[in-house]
């Protein structure tokens, strides 16, 4: 499908949504992707990155996802208006096995003396989304987009995705020509012929609507300055609060996570590391869990998905995977056997997580006077008057006249 109307897009959204495609082009969606990234906390942002693409695990399985209690069989592709009962079972963004845009221009000026490149990021996360979906906080965090020799390694990658049409381009090679557009070396002559679109939608209309924040509306200069720049006109007229609700609303839309791990620990005995049952000789699957937030998502993966030699326990050292299992191992490790009469533990005690086996070397002892000493320290209170040790749980009785011991006639 090639999609080069996006009103006709934003307006049948879901029923489109169900279908899965081979190839999907989008005309001009690069100047899309980059006003997006220009705000990414507006509307039109949220659209492009959660909204556009389905980023469960439909995506890149098109031919398989018409199958058996596929969405596709019970969905009503000429209902008007779809309810939230219905809605919740709809799969949110388009399903395609190859993805394609294209754009009309690599550099935006926004002012004279601004020229803006294509973000290279943003063509990193349309060209590999797991990938960008991964490094994505390390990403923010390093500021790596300042760098301007790491941007130059990436725009070489991404060269090799990209095709660049200039006929009056003296480059014969078509990676270094797309090296060279990447990096706004290259200028496209103004295109003539293209209709005129019916209206103008000034900058302030898009901040009226909430689809870009006051102080970076200068990312509307890639959808275009002109009467005739039919994206800015489509995506300034469309009503973009139907869709922001189906993305609340739906149940497969979200934080999906892609990690693969044992059958087992998807079961709710395995999650605490056990592994038992059928689900223990099936084959690796992916996780699937859903949440409505990427924090939720990162605190999951920490926890369910750490590297080995992340939930170590603290008593033995041993590698337990994930936080629960270690939590259910540490209730246990290194207490004695039922009845066992070790000293220095109870048996049968639980101690809380992180607690081993109680070990009284170098602590503190309370005696029952309510002094404490340093082991091999010994304090006033534990001598007798006569200078004699005080044995333990022994009490001698002495004269409170002469304060002389008194001893048994018959020892």
């Amino acid at each position: 499908v090639i999609v080069i109307s996006y009103t006709n897009l934003l307006q049948d959204y879901l029923h489109f949504c169900q279908v899965p495609f081979e190839v999907v082009l989008l005309d001009n969606g690069a100047s899309w992707m980059a006003a997006s990234n220009g705000d990414p906390n507006s509307s039109l942002a949220t659209i492009w990155e959660q909204g556009i693409w389905n980023g469960h695990q439909h995506v890149g399985v098109a031919g398989a996802f018409g199958g058996e209690g596929a969405t596709t069989d019970k969905w009503d592709f000429e209902a008007e208006q779809i309810n939230e009962s219905v809605m919740k079972d709809a799969c949110i963004g388009l399903t395609a096995r190859s993805r394609i845009m294209t754009a009309s221009q690599l550099t935006s000026e926004h002012r004279a003396s601004n020229v803006e490149v294509l973000p290279v990021s943003g063509v990193v996360s349309f060209l590999s989304p797991h990938f960008a979906s991964v490094v994505r906080e390390e990403w923010d965090r390093s500021n790596i987009s300042k760098d301007t020799e790491s941007m130059q390694h990436f725009s070489k990658l991404v060269a090799r995705s990209t095709v660049v049409h200039h006929k009056a381009s003296p480059i014969r090679d078509m990676h270094e020509m797309a090296i060279s557009a990447l990096e706004g070396k290259i200028g496209f002559p103004e295109r003539f012929g293209d209709p005129i679109a019916p209206s103008f939608v000034s900058d302030d209309e898009f901040v009226s609507a909430d689809k870009v924040t006051f102080s970076r509306r200068g990312c509307l200069s890639w959808l275009g300055s002109k009467s005739v720049d039919w994206l800015r006109y489509e995506l300034g007229k469309a009503d973009f609060e139907p869709i922001l609700n189906a993305m609340k609303v739906s149940v497969k839309h979200g934080s999906f996570c892609e990690e693969i791990t044992t059958a087992s620990s998807t079961t709710s005995s395995g999650v605490t590391g056990q592994v038992s049952g059928t689900a223990a000789y099936r084959m690796a699957v992916c996780c699937g869990r859903h949440f409505g937030s990427d924090q939720g998502l990162r605190q999951h993966i920490s926890a369910q998905h750490a590297p080995p030699g992340t939930w170590l326990c603290r008593t033995c050292g041993i590698d337990c995977i994930t936080s629960q299992a270690r939590t259910h191992h540490e209730r246990t490790c290194g207490q004695p056997a039922n009845g066992s009469s070790e000293p220095g533990s109870s048996a049968g005690a639980n101690p809380t997580v992180g607690q081993g086996p109680k070990n009284t070397v170098g602590k503190k002892k309370t005696q029952r006077t309510g002094t404490s000493t340093q082991q091999g320290g010994v304090s006033a209170e534990e001598k007798d008057p006569d200078g004699s040790l005080r044995v333990p749980g022994m009490f001698p009785a002495f004269d409170s006249n002469t304060h002389q011991r008194l001893t048994c006639a018959s020892c």
